[in-house]
Order: C-alpha cells, then sequence, then structure tokens
C-alpha cells in the first residue's frame, strides 16, 4: 500500500502506463511484445512493479484509484490521444472483468544453468508452473507428475500424504524427496491416480536430461492450456525485469527470447504479453551481440516488440520533495513567514557559482526543498555516481533517485527535532547510513583525516565535506572544485551566516590537515593525499605471480578451508587414501584414488569425464572460476598482496610499517569476502567420478565440506560397490577368534547376500 500511494506520477508516465494497459488489452494482430528501457533511475523496475498492482486482483482498486487521482492534474493539452478518466474506468472494468492476471519478476533471480539455446523457454515455463502452483526449478517433475495431480484434484492430498509417509514437505523439499525416494513418491502418486505408470515415469524423472524443452512442443502448449478457458478478454502478462542483463553478449538467449515472443503472438490469440525492461534499446541490445552477423533474426524480434517505451531517468530533486520533504499546514505557513522575513538573505546565501548547481528559485522552492537547498540534491547524486567508480561504496548506492530518496529520509529523521529556521548542512548527508555503505576502500581513504581531526568538531565537519567533493568525477570537479568557497557554502546552517568568518575557519583546518601530510592543494583546490599507500599498491600490482603461487594459495588458504579435505577417508569398514593435486601440482602423492581439483580448463566436466580413470575424482571449480572475472580479479589481487607481504615486511619500519599492517588486514578481510563467495559457488561445483558428471543441485548437503564428504563416500562407493557387505563379517583375527568363541548355533536358513555373490561366482 505505501509503494502505491507514494508513487509519484509524472505526465509521461501516465501516458506510459495507460499506453501499456491500452495495448495489452485492446490491441490486436500478432505483436504481444511490449518493450521498456531506461538507465539507472529511470524507474523501469518500479514502472513495471506498478503494473502488476494494476493488474493483481488484490491490490487493483487501490492502484487504479491512485493513477486516477493523478489525472485529475494531467495536462491534456500535450496531445496524447485516449488518456481520460472515463478511457482509464474502461480498461479497469475491463480488466476486472476479464480476470486478468500477471507473472513478475526479475530474470537474473531466476536464471537457469541449461543450455543457451532455451533458457528463457525453460524460465518462463519455471514461472509459469510456480505461478499454477507447481515445481518452479525442476520442469519433468512439475509436468510429469504435479501436473496430473493438479487435474485430478488430488495434488494438496498427495502433498499432505508425501508429508505423513515420508516425512517430507512437497513444497519446500520436492526436489530432496524426488532425489532419494522417487519410488516412494511415484507409489503415493498412483493411490491417487491409478492410470499412473510408475516405471515409466521413475525412468523419466530419474534421467530428466532426457526431457527436452522447447518453446513450440513444452512453452507453448502449456500457455495455451492455462489461457484456452478464460475469456476472450483475458490477458496474461510476463513481466520481466532487467532482460539486457541477462542476455549480455549471449546471442542464443536473445534469439531464444525472439522465437518465444514470436510464437506467443502468433499462438496465444492475443491472451499471453510479454512486457520486458532493459538497460539498453532493443535495437541497442541486438547490437551488443553481433547484430551484423544475425540482422535477419534481430529484425524479427524488433517486429515483435512494436510497442517501445522508452523511461527517462526522474528529476531526484522533483521526486524526494514529493516524497520525503512534503509540509502539512502548519508547516506551509511558518515557511512562508521565514521566506518573507529573510527572503534576500535566502536568495542571496546559499548561491554557487555554477548554474548546474542551483539555490532556491523562489519561495515555493524554498517551501518543497526545506531544510536542504535544491544544489544538496544534485550534488549527493553525483558523489554516489562518483564513489560507484571508485569502489567507495557497495554496488547498491546508486546516483539515483532510491539512493537519494533513502539518505534524503535517513538525515530528516536524524534532524528531525532541531529547531524550524536553521538549514542542514552538506556534511549532514555524511551520517550513519552513509558510512555504513561505504567499502572498505572508502572508509581506509578518509580514516587517517578523520583520525587526526577526531579531536576538533568542526574539522571532523569540513574532512566529510571535503571527502565527498574531492572525490568528484574529472568532469564534475570542473564545474564544483573542492575549493574554500565552495566548502563553506556546503557547510552553512544559518540563512545570516558570516561566511567570511566560515571560510577563515575552514582555511585554517585545512592548513592543519596539510601539516599533517593528510591533504594536498593544487590549483586552489584541495585532495586528500596518501603517497605511501598509492606507492605500496603500484608494489603490489606489479608483483609477479605464478601458477604454482595461485594453486598452492588456492588449495591451502580456501579449499582445505572450506572442505576440510583429508587424505584418506573411512568407508565401510576400511580406510581409503587418496592422492591430492590442482591441475598438475601435486600436493599428496600417493592413494587409492586420485582427487583432482580442475582449476584451469576450457573443457566441460562432460568432456573431463571421458578422458578420466574410473578412480579419479575431479573437482570441476573452473567452471565459475573461469566464468566470473571479478572472482578472479580479486583472488589474483589476494594472491599478489600476500606475496607483496611476503617479501617487503620483515624491514619495514615505520609509516611503511603501518601501511604494511593496513593492506595486511585489508587483505585478510578480502579472504573471507572469497571464502564466503568460493563457499557460495560450491554448491553449484559438478563432480567427475568414476567416469560419470555428478552435478552439484544433486548434492543434498549445504555446506562445502559436507558436500565433499558426500562426493568421496559416493566416489569409493560406485568403485567399491560391493564394499558394504562384508560390514557384518569379521574385519580381523581378533574378531574372528571372538567369534569363533561363541557357543550359540544359528540355524543357516539362506546364504546372505555376500554369500550368495561367493556361491555364484564358485
Amino acid at each position: 500500500q505505501a509503494e502505491i500511494r507514494e508513487y509519484v506520477f509524472t505526465d509521461d508516465l501516465i501516458e506510459k502506463f495507460y499506453k501499456v494497459l491500452d495495448t495489452a488489452m485492446n490491441a490486436t494482430g500478432q505483436k504481444t511484445g511490449v518493450w521498456v528501457n531506461g538507465y539507472y533511475g529511470s524507474g523501469k523496475s518500479h514502472f513495471i512493479k506498478y503494473v502488476h498492482y494494476l493488474l493483481h486482483r488484490e491490490t487493483s482498486e487501490l492502484a487504479f484509484s491512485m493513477l486516477e487521482k493523478a489525472l485529475e492534474h494531467y495536462d491534456d493539452s500535450r496531445g496524447i490521444g485516449g488518456v481520460t478518466p472515463s478511457n482509464l474506468r474502461l480498461l479497469k472494468n475491463k480488466i476486472a472483468a476479464a480476470g486478468c492476471e500477471d507473472i513478475l519478476f526479475n530474470v537474473e533471480d531466476e536464471t537457469d544453468d541449461a543450455d543457451s539455446k532455451e533458457r528463457m523457454t525453460r524460465i518462463l515455463l519455471n514461472m509459469l508452473n510456480r505461478f499454477r502452483g507447481m515445481n518452479s526449478s525442476d520442469i519433468p517433475l512439475a509436468l510429469l507428475l504435479e501436473k496430473p495431480l493438479m487435474k485430478a484434484g488430488v495434488f494438496e492430498a498427495f502433498k499432505e500424504r508425501v508429508k505423513a509417509d515420508l516425512g517430507f514437505d512437497w513444497g519446500r523439499d520436492a526436489a530432496q524427496a524426488a532425489a532419494f525416494y522417487l519410488r516412494d513418491v511415484l507409489e503415493i502418486a498412483k493411490q491417487f491416480v491409478p492410470a499412473m505408470d510408475v516405471d515409466s515415469l521413475h525412468n523419466r524423472l530419474s534421467h530428466p536430461e532426457t526431457f527436452k524443452v522447447s518453446v513450440s512442443d513444452s512453452l507453448i502448449p502449456e500457455l495455451q492450456e492455462y489461457t484456452g478457458g478464460k475469456p476472450a478478454d483475458y490477458r496474461l502478462l510476463f513481466l520481466i525485469d532487467e532482460i539486457s542483463q541477462y542476455v549480455g553478449s549471449n546471442k542464443e538467449i536473445l534469439l531464444n527470447y525472439q522465437s518465444i515472443v514470436e510464437q506467443v503472438g502468433e499462438k496465444c490469440q492475443n491472451k499471453v504479453w510479454i512486457v520486458s525492461t532493459a538497460q539498453q534499446s532493443l535495437e541497442e541490445v541486438s547490437q551488443g551481440v553481433g547484430a551484423s552477423q544475425v540482422r535477419d533474426e534481430f529484425g524479427k524480434i524488433l517486429g515483435r516488440f512494436d510497442t517501445r517505451i522508452s523511461l527517462q531517468s526522474n528529476d531526484a530533486s522533483y521526486i524526494t520533495k514529493r516524497r520525503v520533504l512534503d509540509k502539512n499546514s502548519q508547516g506551509l505557513a511558518y515557511l512562508s513567514r521565514l521566506y518573507d522575513d529573510k527572503k534576500d538573505f535566502i536568495e542571496n546565501q546559499f548561491k554557487i557559482s555554477h548554474e548546474l548547481y542551483k539555490g532556491y528559485k523562489d519561495k515555493d522552492d524554498f517551501i518543497a526543498s526545506y531544510p536542504f537547498v535544491p544544489y544538496q540534491f544534485k550534488l549527493i547524486s553525483n558523489v554516489f555516481e562518483a564513489f560507484q567508480q571508485l569502489e567507495f561504496v557497495i554496488k547498491e548506492v546508486k546516483d539515483n533517485e532510491r539512493s537519494v530518496l533513502g539518505i534524503t529520509h535517513f538525515t530528516t529523521k536524524r534532524h528531525a527535532d532541531e529547531p524550524v529556521g536553521g538549514f542542514l548542512p552538506f556534511d549532514a548527508f555524511y551520517n550513519t547510513q552513509f558510512s555504513t555503505n561505504l567499502t572498505h576502500k572508502g572508509a581506509n581513504a578518509v580514516e587517517n583525516a578523520l583520525e587526526v581531526s577526531k579531536h576538533d568538531p568542526f574539522a571532523q565537519r569540513v574532512v566529510k565535506v571535503l571527502f565527498m567533493i574531492s572525490n568528484l568525477l574529472e568532469s564534475q570537479r570542473q564545474t564544483f572544485p573542492s575549493n574554500v568557497e565552495n566548502l563553506a557554502v556546503l557547510l552553512m546552517t544559518d540563512v545570516d551566516e558570516n561566511r567570511k568568518g566560515l571560510q577563515n575557519q575552514i582555511k585554517a583546518v585545512l592548513e592543519r590537515l596539510q601539516e599533517e601530510s593528510v591533504i594536498r592543494e593544487e590549483g586552489g583546490s584541495y585532495f586528500f593525499y596518501n603517497e605511501d599507500e598509492i606507492e605500496v599498491q603500484t608494489l603490489i600490482t606489479n608483483q609477479a605471480v605464478s601458477m604454482d603461487d595461485r594453486y598452492k594459495t588456492f588449495y591451502d588458504e580456501f579449499f582445505q578451508e572450506l572442505t576440510s579435505t583429508k587424505t584418506k577417508v573411512h568407508f565401510g569398514v576400511n580406510d581409503f587414501s587418496f592422492a591430492i593435486r590442482v591441475d598438475d601440482k601435486v600436493f599428496n602423492p600417493r592413494g587409492d584414488f586420485n582427487l583432482q581439483v580442475v582449476f584451469q580448463s576450457d573443457f566441460s566436466p562432460a568432456q573431463l569425464a571421458l578422458d578420466a580413470s574410473k578412480k579419479d575424482l575431479l573437482v570441476c571449480v573452473h567452471e565459475w572460476f573461469q566464468h566470473d572475472a571479478g572472482l578472479r580479479k580479486e583472488f589474483e589481487k589476494y594472491c599478489k598482496t600476500v606475496k607483496y607481504l611476503l617479501n617487503h615486511t620483515s624491514g619495514a619500519t615505520g609509516s611503511r610499517s603501518n601501511t604494511n599492517a593496513n593492506f595486511r588486514n585489508r587483505n585478510n578481510e578480502l579472504k573471507a569476502q572469497l571464502l564466503l563467495k568460493f563457499g557460495e559457488r560450491f554448491n553449484s561445483t559438478a563432480f567427475v567420478s568414476a567416469q560419470q558428471v555428478i552435478e552439484g543441485a544433486s548434492l543434498p548437503a549445504a555446506k562445502p565440506k559436507d558436500r565433499m564428504e558426500q562426493v568421496m563416500q559416493r566416489h569409493i562407493g560406485e568403485i567399491y560397490n560391493r564394499h558394504l557387505l562384508s560390514e557384518k563379517y569379521a574385519q580381523n583375527p581378533a574378531a574372528v577368534r571372538e567369534r569363533a568363541s561363541d557357543k550359540q548355533v544359528l540355524a543357516i536358513t539362506s546364504l546372505t547376500p555376500a554369500e550368495e555373490l561367493v556361491e555364484a561366482a564358485t
């Protein structure tokens, strides 16, 4: 309700909401794709989420009422046809009468690891299955088992029986139940659907890779079946967020998507629509995946998205004033009197020398912006943009409406009890929310200056503002230099403050910081400066790291720490040993089996399985390590820093010793982060055991250590698949003597499985 009530409609947004709804409900033909593009801060995700609210039966009434209310202030002279209250009500009634529905999701959150050629098909089919109440990760399980149960009206009863008989919550643990108790699960299902062929189903579900998924044979029939009995005006909208990021440079994914949009338009009688958001226009996405080679195919997909909507980045200042700084009647009256009394001061005190950074333009602007100055919203947005590029803030902080709204709201609440009449200076933005979002790199960049000025509150304020504006992007620093004049304007809190006196205070602080070698002055502007850290970073960057160094670091500090892999493993009644290596680097030379961590390879697990010995156990970390450039870069940085610290710390003294200690601490923090990332990715790691690929998803354990133990046990069990039959027999002379002394006489009526094997062999 808050998201709906607080959504800020511009005339442009009103028109685009109307266009989406009117197109989906009233357009005819076979072009049922809508493309919504816009860059960071344009509100694409909010836009399609509001479309969802307009369609969803529980929120539609409120969402339409807020849109109709916004229409009261709509400028109908813009010449956009059809945007009227009566037409909007017609759309609302039509949507409600037809029972329209939508499926909203971020495609990156729902990615499928299958072949790129049908990846989008699988994702949409999974989302449809989830929407229908079925499994959203295992297509064969959903369509071959769950769907017949659902059609027979016994799905809920089946789930209750699985819970009672097997102890599994089917909604949460279906994959695990099917993996370990598939035969039992199918027998339960047969009780509800007697015609079910358990043997055939068991074979199909035991080999999901044989279940082929395609647009024409899988997705389209399911959509046709679901929408077939609906009214003629019924619409199902897939609202897919961030499709361009998911496509990336993968031509096959885009072509698969084109096929989906094309066939949905041709075969679903206008009942199914696909709405996609992207950071680029459709033409830009197609260029990014090699349009010159497949121009004809891209021409087709461009044609299928006949409805294209381009969202421009909203003015963060305008949205912030409407969403966060709206005043009640008492506030409006008080601020109106304040402006009248102090008009000259207000209009002249907060002036910046560049037109891009504007003060108050009139009384209305003053009332809407107070207790901030309008240019502060643009400036904090510039800070977020620069800090993102410098990696000073976490990735969630961007130069967009959401980040500016968040920091403004937090800052306003922090100062809510202060007397009306004062103004919030720019350093008020440097609060706990701001500092919490700083990365280690960002925090370390300002740490020395804050430490030097810790006993002087005013000096701390100067440091915080200087830190923010001295690190603006080069182009922004040209229009907003980090000089004394701008620092003074940003630090003012009173409408009649003595600007000259404030500048003198600032100069005194800057001089002390210069004496402490914390900042430097260049052309009247001031910048943070740390030569020692720059020199150390250069040494680290130029550090030569061999493959042996990488192997040793990866195995000793990451693989071993995550998996606790031992050279000997107990299985059944014996211990088995493993020879261990990472690629060609040997860490344990002898063993009953070979355990190889595949760190660098261009081959898939299936290809590696062809050349592997039956006794080889391969851990295919290369699959995710080789394809994650960011992870490789962080690991390389860690290795280089480790080698630098090993070779350069013993004789270091003074500031260099402190700098080295800082780098060591940061590297320890990097190691902790890498351990988390490696640990997360280990859940998707594939293994090759006995020349067969074991997919990571097939292992139930969550922790890397437990997964590794499961795989090693499974590997030994596959090689010595009858070893466990010997468990009940004496394993050593002492056990033989103990059993020989037992006077109890047993009546032997049949041979044990082990004895049957021996008997058969003789």
